[in-house]
């Protein structure tokens, strides 16, 4: 068995949830799931989702927990000396889940993410080999499979993938004033990134609209004259993608969880401010984090959740 493959058994069940219908902690359920998914340095404390799961073993073994029709797994090593084999082994493990399982939202915390590595850059390794698992496993429609996801980097060696699935309606959307990150040009590296702008989950009971790690970025290139252009760009295309994916027959409440990741964290009083003055909502629930950004000129990406109850 290659070296790669070693995990690929190693899939566990830790609990299963009847349904995933609101409880009286409406969507705090999400928030713990979304807040547990990110080992980052926090900034700030205002309004941010509670942090109340055990921490994932870092071995290297894929984790789940089932709730009703939806699926939340969790990969995690504490030393990752090799970026592409372990992007490899967890995604063939995520992607060879079965037909059943949809995958909705992804997210990637990669070790030293804007570093070189054997002359290639430790993101654009990452992307050559989550590139290459996705056409290995869907072959010429692996471009209509690919969900929304965020790519960002972790300070230490370790290395870290999340995501939830679903068995109902899963979607995929595209930004109309963006490159779709599977067409960027060879600039970006030998394989481009495998993400949609967007991705919704239905089910009987909910509406998730998962929008992906969100940039300044125009076409296929970064607009980074300055702080205040990037935040103006990246809420622009927030909204744009906050309108194609919004669920009109939602009835009951709902909620919209952030994550703000800011790789100089003495911006992060410019950018609070900014995005309560131009984009957020007295309910949201914000976190911001300081890390590193998948394009090295950039210094600011936003993700958000908005899981509607019907």
């Amino acid at each position: 068995m290659p070296e790669e493959d070693s995990h690929s058994s190693s899939l566990l069940v830790t609990k299963e949830k009847d349904e995933a219908a609101p409880s009286n902690n409406g969507g705090e359920e999400h928030c713990v799931f979304l807040a547990n998914s990110l080992h980052l340095p926090r900034i700030g404390t205002t309004n941010s989702a509670k942090t109340a799961l055990a921490p994932t073993p870092e071995d290297g073994r894929l984790r789940l927990e089932q709730h009703g029709p939806l699926l939340y797994g969790r990969w995690e090593k504490a030393v990752c000396t090799d970026v592409e084999q372990d992007t490899r082994c967890v995604y063939r493990q995520i992607l060879g889940l079965g037909k059943e399982w949809s995958i909705a939202r992804i997210w990637n915390l990669v070790p030293h993410i804007n570093d070189c590595v054997n002359g290639l850059e430790t993101y654009r390794s990452f992307s050559k080999a989550r590139s290459e698992v996705f056409f290995q496993h869907y072959t010429a429609k692996a471009n209509s499979h690919m969900p929304a996801a965020t790519g960002i980097g972790r300070k230490d060696k370790g290395m870290s993938v999340s995501f939830i699935a679903c068995k109902g309606e899963v979607s995929h959307h595209e930004n109309p004033f963006q490159t779709p990150a599977y067409l960027y040009p060879p600039q970006y590296g030998p394989r481009p990134p495998s993400f949609a702008r967007a991705s919704t989950c239905r089910t009987k009971a909910l509406h998730a609209a998962f929008i992906s790690g969100t940039a300044a970025v125009v076409g296929h290139e970064s607009i980074c004259e300055d702080i205040g252009a990037e935040c103006r760009i990246t809420v622009e295309n927030l909204k744009t993608m906050d309108a194609i994916t919004r669920a009109d027959n939602a009835t009951g409440r709902t909620y919209r969880l952030i994550n703000v990741f800011v790789r100089n964290a003495s911006q992060h009083q410019y950018i609070s401010k900014y995005l309560q003055e131009h984009w957020l909502e007295p309910e949201d629930r914000v976190s911001f984090y300081n890390a590193d950004i998948c394009r090295k000129e950039l210094n600011l990406e936003i993700e958000f959740a908005r899981i509607s109850y019907f």
